[in-house]
């Protein structure tokens, strides 16, 4: 699905959208550029604003090679700390540090940088992100440390939500404070803040279980179990309630109004109860404890989806109006379709020059006389290339290709659209007709390229 429709859903019909839209970039191959692109967002050389952020976002897929390396690094770790056990007398100090911290932090992390990257506004980086997962962590295990004087530790692992889901929410609440000294908050900001609190909290809470196991082998089944079961947990017990409190903050301020609404009521309920369950065991069959966590992470996979449905409700509609989907026939490949141009003549050569008037690569030109197809966009095989940043513009946005001894322009199905002169929007796959003087406007009229044929 293209931004451009996901958006839309997104502004009439929120319920519409699923997981899968939002996943749907995952496993596209990307570029060192992407890559490069993802970082800038929230740093002081990414220029998103409520009028561009629509444009300029792109949908998560960062977090999957993280995935697949954090996997690859895990069994690295166990396996060189393994094997020095059998070839050594014992083992390195450094590799048992090794084994006992990184892997529980490897799950957390990458959730984590799942909800940053669904960060639509880009109002954080990703280094911002990294001290909100530390300092998150520090002040709701601290919180929590205060909360067993009102719940002891004495009491059965079942009672622990009392102590830390209001130890979360806090936590939750000051970086949200913090951040809206200098910022406007979101839903979704608040859905990624909630995310790096309690990502914090589950990773250092599974170091912690991991330094206390007394032997080895039942160290590394600990790491692997929470490990798997952190596509749930903490992560997901906060990020719904704290999206719910920034969602309904006006001004940009704390009101009653923050905490006294529906979607935060039930978001915090869900999670303490869900954590309460977790806890407590429900079967003697430890086969039929797993399907009881897998059926928890599910609920929480959906509560979840649930409020990022209004933070992205609030997004569409704050932000740029998307471009509303047409319905479109395309033509068949024998005779191809015109349509009306705003000059009468053109000469029928093969040599054309494009040239960007305007935007971030002004005065970049092309020339070609084979009449060779020339592809524009953000992709680094684009003959016209934007940079990442380049709001509107697709990574294949549309081309220009000489046909039965004229030169048309096409669009490439791209999320914003292509203009001629400003007038005649070109149908997503259709060809339009151009002549020499002719300006195509490449996602809107910030990004204009002149056409010159001889």
């Amino acid at each position: 699905m293209s931004n451009r429709t996901f958006f839309y859903k997104a502004r009439q019909d929120a319920s519409l959208i699923t997981w899968r839209d939002v996943f749907s970039e995952c496993r596209v191959k990307h570029s060192r550029t992407d890559f490069d692109y993802a970082l800038l967002a929230g740093t002081s050389l990414d220029t998103a604003s409520e009028e561009t952020m629509l444009q300029k976002w792109r949908k998560p897929w960062l977090f999957y090679p993280m995935l697949k390396g954090g996997i690859v690094l895990v069994l690295l770790i166990y396996a060189i700390f393994l094997i020095s056990i059998f070839a050594i007398d014992g083992q390195l100090l450094a590799l048992l540090y090794m084994a006992s911290i990184i892997p529980p932090l490897v799950m957390p992390i990458i959730l984590l940088v799942f909800f940053w990257e669904l960060n639509i506004p880009r109002n954080i980086s990703i280094f911002e992100v990294f001290g909100m997962f530390i300092l998150g962590a520090l002040i709701s295990l601290a919180m929590t440390a205060i909360m067993m004087l009102v719940v002891p530790d004495e009491l059965p692992a079942s009672f622990a939500p009392l102590r830390e889901e209001p130890a979360k929410l806090i936590a939750a609440i000051i970086l949200i404070a913090i951040f809206k000294q200098k910022r406007r908050i979101y839903g979704i900001t608040g859905l990624v803040i909630g995310a790096a609190v309690g990502a914090g909290f589950g990773a250092f809470e599974s170091v912690q279980y991991a330094i206390a196991m007394p032997t080895i082998d039942s160290m590394i089944t600990n790491q692997i179990m929470r490990g798997v079961f952190a596509l749930g947990g903490h992560t997901l017990y906060c990020a719904p309630y704290a999206a719910a409190i920034a969602l309904n903050m006006k001004n940009n301020k704390f009101g009653l109004e923050s905490f006294f609404n529906i979607p935060f009521i039930l978001t915090f309920a869900a999670s303490n109860a869900l954590h309460f369950l977790w806890n407590t065991p429900l079967f003697d069959d430890f086969t039929l404890e797993l399907f009881k966590y897998t059926g928890i992470i599910v609920i929480l996979w959906i509560i979840t989806l649930w409020i990022t449905r209004m933070c992205l409700h609030q997004i569409a509609t704050v932000g740029a109006p998307p471009v509303t989907p047409m319905a479109y026939t395309p033509p068949t490949p024998a005779q191809p379709v015109y349509y009306a141009s705003s000059r009468a003549s053109s000469p029928r050569g093969k040599n054309i020059s494009v040239r960007c008037v305007m935007g971030g690569i002004q005065s970049t030109a092309f020339t070609t006389s084979t009449g060779k197809a020339i592809m524009i966009g953000r992709d680094d095989e684009c003959d016209v290339k934007f940079p990442p940043e380049a709001a509107g513009v697709s990574r294949h946005h549309c081309s220009i290709q000489y046909n039965y001894g004229t030169w048309t322009v096409k669009d490439l199905n791209s999320t914003y659209g292509t203009m001629l002169n400003g007038t005649y929007k070109v149908k997503p796959g259709a060809e339009l007709k151009i002549h020499s003087g002719d300006r195509i406007f490449v996602g809107g009229p910030a990004n204009v390229i002149e056409v010159t044929i001889t």
